[in-house]
Order: structure tokens, then sequence, then C-alpha cells
């Protein structure tokens, strides 16, 4: 796997908690042995609604994905990284929780996992910042 520098591009969100491997890629699209043209079956269920997120057309050409807590649970599947991958994600980044089953097969594909930590700030804004 090449090493991590940097990433830059849009971000699409998915603002839902606990979004398992069969949301992301359902099972009857597993029965393929080759480990491409899964990008195309990404949230397939979902996509068919108008209003589904990913539609959004701020969102084409997006390469991060910004998720809700506990994003790629249930089976360790790595056909969920590579739909994530195919569909042109480079990185899903998740608000609380990466699920640990599913860390090691999306950095194993490209796909990078990361967990962001929100914290509220208690510190008083600084006088360049007051006002915007």
């Amino acid at each position: 796997m090449k090493p991590f520098r940097s990433v830059t591009a849009r971000v699409a969100v998915l603002d839902r908690a606990d979004v398992d491997t069969d949301q992301i890629i359902p099972k009857q699209f597993l029965k393929r042995i080759e480990r491409t043209g899964y990008g195309e079956f990404l949230f397939f269920d979902w996509m068919k609604q108008p209003d589904f997120e990913l539609r959004r057309p701020e969102y084409a050409g997006a390469g991060i994905l910004l998720t809700g807590r506990n994003f790629g649970s249930g089976s360790s599947r790595e056909h969920a990284a590579w739909a994530l991958q195919e569909y042109g994600f480079e990185q899903d980044m998740q608000a609380l929780g990466v699920h640990r089953p599913t860390f090691e097969p999306r950095a194993r594909h490209h796909v990078l996992p990361t967990e962001l930590v929100v914290r509220a700030s208690t510190a008083p804004p600084r006088p360049d910042q007051e006002g915007s």
C-alpha cells in the first residue's frame, strides 16, 4: 500500500449513525469473484431515494466521506472498502467511533478511515474571532 500523505478533496456528509456493511454494499452483490465493479452498488438501496444525501449535486466528485458514529458496523467485509474506493472516496472520516473490525480492511484497500474527536471549546473567543 502506498503511504498516506494528504487528501485535498470535496467532503460529502452522511449524517447517519450505525451504518452497517449491508447498507454500504448489499449482500446480493457479494457473489462476484472480482475485486472491481462494486462502486456502482455503494449504498444501493439508499441511492434509489431522491433525497439521499450523496445524490446532492454539491457532493458530486467528493473524495472524503464524513459519517456518523459506528460507520461500517457488521461483518468485516472487504467489499465495502472496495465499493467506497471505486465510488471515489479516498478517505472516510467518522465523527465518533471507528468500527474497529472494518478499520483494517478499509485501510488495506487505500480508503483511510479516520476518527474525528470533536470537543467543545470553553475558551473565550480571541479578539480577531469575535463577531465572525
